[in-house]
């Protein structure tokens, strides 16, 4: 589930951070936009697994694997800025 879920915010900060690119030209931006994207998407799916689930409650978080939600948001981000090195930005027309 977890996996599904991290592919989920990937895929969705991809398609953001490249209309980002493409309309606002600043790859910057879009890497900001990304890493905004996937804090939000997984750092919700993760409070949203632990306030369902009674073991994590008991017994913590370390023995229920929903960290990786957490460990995945710079991974998610860096593979988004890799990516973004083959957009080509829009030239502007004069």
């Amino acid at each position: 589930m977890s996996l599904l879920i991290i592919s989920f915010s990937l895929a969705i900060s991809i398609m953001a951070s490249v209309w980002i690119v493409k309309k606002k030209k600043s790859k910057l931006l879009g890497t900001v936009s990304a890493l905004i994207l996937n804090t939000l998407i997984l750092a919700s799916a993760f409070s949203v697994f632990y306030s369902k689930d009674e073991e994590a409650r008991v017994f913590g978080v370390g023995q229920t694997y929903y960290y990786v939600l957490i460990f995945a948001i710079p991974i998610t981000t860096w593979i988004n800025f890799v990516l973004l090195k083959f957009v080509k930005r829009k030239k502007e027309e004069v």
